[in-house]
């Protein structure tokens, strides 16, 4: 096609528009707003740790439990993509036991799974769609040579960044508990 046979299609879709435009009683030009193409939306993974019951200190041999919530703020994850937790834990602590946490919807559970290596729990769970998320709750025992100082957790939600998101910045959250 030459480039006047293009140029001449190009302004009768143009005229048409126009026309349709004048026929649906737009009122001149002014009316004819074109809008933005939609941009892509990402993921947006955001992680959140806390220790249950907010002790101020914990003391040498004293069990205390927390949780992690990584939820998904942003548009839904590819398929196939998983949602992993790095978990670092204090070196002051033994952990007892981990398991997921049961959500307020269905379904109730995700089927995380968490593997423990020293000093570290690793949770993988499926990709999280807009607006969902899963709960780890994580049970530890202060080692009874623990004396004085602070313990300090840290949490990180795709700690490896395999999943592209729209803000990598709240992907860590932490906790820290005094030792008495």
């Amino acid at each position: 096609m030459h480039s006047e046979s293009r140029f001449f299609v190009r302004l009768s879709i143009v005229g048409l528009c126009l026309f349709g435009a004048g026929v649906l009683g737009a009122s001149g030009l002014s009316s004819f707003e074109p809008t933005a193409a939609p941009t892509s939306s990402l993921p947006d993974l955001v992680i959140a740790v806390v220790i249950l019951g907010e002790p101020a200190t914990v003391s040498p041999g004293e069990e205390f439990s927390y949780v992690f919530v990584v939820t998904n703020q942003g548009s839904d994850m590819p398929i196939g993509s998983t949602t992993k937790v790095l978990d670092q834990l204090p070196s002051r602590v033994t952990v007892i036991t981990w398991m997921e946490g049961a959500r307020a919807k269905e379904p109730q559970y995700l089927g995380v799974t968490c593997t423990f290596s020293a000093p570290a729990l690793t949770c993988v769970g499926p990709p999280l769609v807009q607006d969902d998320w899963y709960v780890v709750r994580i049970i530890v025992q202060v080692n009874d040579d623990a004396t004085g100082g602070n313990l300090v957790n840290l949490a990180f939600a795709d700690p490896l960044g395999e999943v592209v998101e729209s803000n990598e910045n709240n992907n860590l959250d932490k906790w820290k508990v005094k030792i008495q």
